[in-house]
């Protein structure tokens, strides 16, 4: 009978040997193909004129990210000046307006051990306007900085090209 148990057993390990190693294989392959597709993405907004830029200077963005512990922000091209309410109906209105003025709105949210402020930021109307989106993290606590290790590849890739489509030419009409 020992021999039956031993042989059950072996055919138990080698069973969850071949799970572990298919799961770890099926993970790995959705990492490479998700971050391939996030790459690809901010690729094409940086084709279309996306760009990495510092906060803008002056903006209320800038004068509440004092002690933040990752900025971004991207700007991109308007292909016809548009008034600011056009951009902020197509993007990220989660949380609180803890700011708005003529040419910027910014919002506040939070995320486990985190808070979070999200800006949109249009240069004067006329030919070449641009929209600048702007983030803005503060960890609150250990675990805001552990979750947002795995977050922030995926925001750097995937926020561009959402600035680009907020500028796409669809939000005129």
């Amino acid at each position: 009978r020992g021999g039956e148990m031993s042989a059950v057993s072996e055919g138990r390990h080698l069973f969850r040997r071949r799970w572990v190693r298919a799961l770890g294989a099926t993970v790995l392959a959705f990492l490479v193909v998700g971050f391939g597709t996030l790459e690809t993405l901010r690729l094409v907004a940086s084709r279309r004129g996306v760009q990495s830029v510092a906060l803008p200077r002056g903006s209320e963005v800038e004068a509440r990210s004092g002690s933040a512990d990752y900025v971004d922000a991207y700007r991109a091209p308007l292909p016809t000046p548009v008034p600011l309410e056009s951009i902020e109906c197509f993007v990220f209105q989660g949380g609180r307006r803890v700011a708005a003025t003529p040419n910027e709105v910014v919002f506040e949210s939070g995320a486990p051990g985190l808070r979070f402020l999200v800006s949109y930021y249009l240069t004067d109307p006329g030919p070449g306007q641009s929209v600048t989106v702007s983030t803005v993290v503060f960890y609150e606590s250990i675990v805001g900085a552990i979750y947002f290790t795995p977050v922030q590849p995926v925001h750097k890739r995937g926020v561009p090209f959402i600035v680009n489509i907020a500028a796409a030419p669809q939000i005129t009409e």
